[in-house]
């Protein structure tokens, strides 16, 4: 398997490979070893960019007044029907790789819909007939 797979640093092999060959062709150049590797350190952790993970945080109730309670007695079990729990890639943005668990993010949802329907006179259960999948996936990067 090729460094830059490993890495996954893009084209930054053949670019540290054009830099060192600047340097051996220009002449009286002297540059020592160690003073090298520290650039090559610097340019790989420039150019290898950042990875972070999105997760979810707190939010703000929504108001009574902008959804009222149901005026029938309803009851819905909510389940989680998203497999995937591992980190997979939403957004890739000069150097920054973003990751989200789409199951965390499914289960933030339901926990926080199970409060807002409670508030509003429905009743969560895993006994009621009525059941809804939620299954979120597809994230899209807009930066603002």
């Amino acid at each position: 398997m090729k460094l830059s797979k490993i890495l996954d640093l893009g084209n930054t092999p053949l670019l540290v490979l054009k830099f060192f060959m600047i340097f051996e062709l220009e002449e009286g150049s002297n540059m020592q070893l160690e003073k090298r590797c520290w650039i090559l350190l610097l340019i790989v952790v420039f150019l290898a960019g950042c990875a972070h993970t999105s997760v979810p945080k707190q939010i703000p109730p929504l108001d009574l007044s902008i959804v009222d309670k149901y005026q029938e007695n309803l009851s819905v079990e909510l389940i989680n029907d998203q497999p995937n729990a591992t980190p997979v890639i939403y957004a890739g943005i000069g150097g920054h790789t973003y990751y989200a668990n789409y199951n965390e993010w499914t289960q933030f949802f339901i926990n926080r819909y199970t409060s807002e329907l409670t508030k509003r006179g429905v009743l969560v259960s895993k006994d009621s007939p009525n059941k809804i999948k939620v299954k979120l996936s597809n994230f899209a990067f807009i930066q603002g």
